[in-house]
């Protein structure tokens, strides 16, 4: 696969065979309708502007602009129909465009190509100067200079037969000098023709690039539409963006918010459950004092029941020991358990 620098003008000659019987012979190109020639990579499709040989009829020249076409590889298709028919070929990595010398490998002379079953492809890359129009014009001038060389044979020729009428010897080597001068004109007027075919050639290469040129414009075109209604949906989705984002933005605010309220109502929580636990631990210890203080108090109030008991005991014992000593000494003795006092009335009046 040759490599060339961007910016080079190259020409594509492209010889076009087909199989017959097995056999690979030359494909009628002038009969064939509808040719394309383009070359395709990865990305895109570039149809080149041709010609077909003059001399060999099999072969198209097709012009590739340095200019025009991007860097990357390059596969080269060649399409048209015959006799109705749709015919195609297509050679895959024919050429790569890439940035500097260092990367490239071609020079600027003839590079044979790859063969398939229908195409054989050779590269011919012609110097920047060899334009197009350089070529029409320079056929446009060999033409005028024929004509021009064609009429200055022309005047010798009728001063040769003038002179075969006065001296024979003369005739003789003027009819042959003449014959010279008649064959070296038929020789320029044939140059001349084969110089009105490469401009016809050129002709048409301008005719099919000015072709290429406005499908171009078309497709240009066609995609600008595209890309204007691509830049309104564009626009519709940006407008519909901004406003998603504006609404997500006030959610997000929101949401903010809400974990800040929820952080601190849960710092609230977090503080009332310790203040909970800490007053739960004060109470459970309050109210193990409690029951503490309670089995004192029961233990007091028994030791009190067992001492009012032995109290009211001896308090009783006392009343009959009174009682026995007021029996004894006829004194009437009362007890008032109101005031708890003992009353003693004796017998003996005052």
């Amino acid at each position: 696969m040759k490599k060339i620098v961007k910016g080079n003008d190259f020409t594509l000659r492209i010889p076009v065979s087909r199989m017959f019987n097995g056999v690979a012979e030359p494909f009628p190109l002038p009969g064939c309708t509808d040719i394309v020639v383009n070359v395709v990579s990865s990305y895109r499709r570039i149809s080149l502007p041709y010609a077909i040989d003059v001399s060999d009829d099999h072969i198209i020249n097709a012009r590739v602009e340095g200019d025009a076409i991007p860097r990357g590889v390059y596969a080269l298709e060649v399409k048209g129909k015959f006799l109705g028919n749709d015919w195609r070929s297509n050679e895959y990595e024919q050429f790569s465009i890439v940035d500097n010398n260092a990367s490239g490998d071609t020079a600027f002379t003839p590079q044979e190509g790859e063969d398939s079953v229908l195409m054989n492809t050779a590269i011919i890359i012609l110097a920047p100067d060899v334009a197009l129009g350089g070529l029409i014009k320079d056929a446009e001038s060999a033409i005028a200079k024929v004509g021009e060389k064609t009429t200055e044979r022309a005047s010798p020729f009728g001063e040769a037969v003038r002179k075969a009428g006065a001296d024979p010897e003369q005739a003789t080597t003027a009819a042959a000098n003449a014959n010279a001068q008649a064959d070296r004109a038929k020789d320029v007027t044939e140059d001349g023709m084969r110089l009105n075919q490469s401009v016809q050639t050129a002709e048409n290469m301008r005719i099919q690039a000015e072709k290429e040129r406005v499908l171009a414009e078309e497709g240009r075109s066609t995609a600008e539409s595209a890309r204007a209604q691509a830049e309104t949906q564009r626009a519709s989705s940006e407008v519909s963006r901004v406003s998603a984002e504006s609404m997500r933005k006030t959610d997000e605010a929101t949401r903010i918010r809400q974990e800040e309220e929820r952080k601190t109502s849960e710092d609230e929580r977090i503080a009332n459950e310790t203040a909970r636990v800490r007053a739960e631990g004060a109470r459970a210890a309050s109210e193990q004092q409690r029951v503490l203080d309670e089995q004192a108090r029961n233990d007091a109030e028994a030791e009190r029941i067992k001492e009012a008991k032995a109290n009211k005991a001896a308090t009783d014992q006392a009343v009959k020991d009174c009682q026995q000593a007021v029996a004894d000494a006829k004194v009437a003795v009362d007890y008032d358990p109101d005031t708890f006092s003992i009353v003693i009335t004796t017998g003996k009046e005052e």
